[in-house]
């Protein structure tokens, strides 16, 4: 009897989700349709929220101040639209108290730093789709060669959305 049950949850994991499948090559390039970076003072956290239109590969951030100490970040997916329609992408950066602590949740810039930030968007191949620049010196990222936004469309932004 416990087989039995056992068998139907795990059953029920397996069947595909209801609606529309996806169908291959149905899913478009991501763009970025919504995107807040912020850091909150009381909490002492970085946090970024995207949202693209189309599913994503994951996106990455780049932040640096002075061009020598550049930390890359991870964002992943939090949510999606099953049709491919849509991807939320989410991550929280808690401020270390000693920059030997930083890791990958964790960063050595404090909310009163202004560093300058890349966040690439890439799609399901790993290949940049879509990305926003932040901070007092967008260029800095092309120079350094940790990623650019040469092969997506660029929108350079100059202060971080509270």
């Amino acid at each position: 009897m416990r087989a039995t049950i056992l068998l139907l949850a795990l059953g029920g994991c397996l069947l595909p989700p209801v609606g529309k499948p996806v169908e291959e090559g149905e899913i478009g390039i991501p763009t970025i349709t919504e995107f807040r970076l912020w850091c909150d003072y009381d909490r002492g956290v970085w946090e970024v929220r995207i949202t693209t239109d189309a599913w994503s590969g994951g996106a990455t951030a780049h932040l640096t101040e002075d061009s020598v100490y550049v930390e890359k970040k991870n964002i992943d997916s939090v949510g999606y639209a099953e049709d491919g329609s849509r991807d939320m992408l989410e991550a929280t950066f808690s401020v270390a108290d000693d920059w030997r602590d930083v890791g990958g949740k964790t960063t050595a810039f404090r909310c009163s730093d202004d560093p300058s930030i890349l966040v690439v968007v890439d799609d399901l191949y790993g290949d940049p789709a879509d990305c926003r620049v932040l901070g007092p010196n967008p260029g800095v990222f092309s120079i350094l060669g940790v990623g650019s936004c040469e092969d997506a469309a660029v929108r350079e932004d100059r202060a971080l959305t509270p």
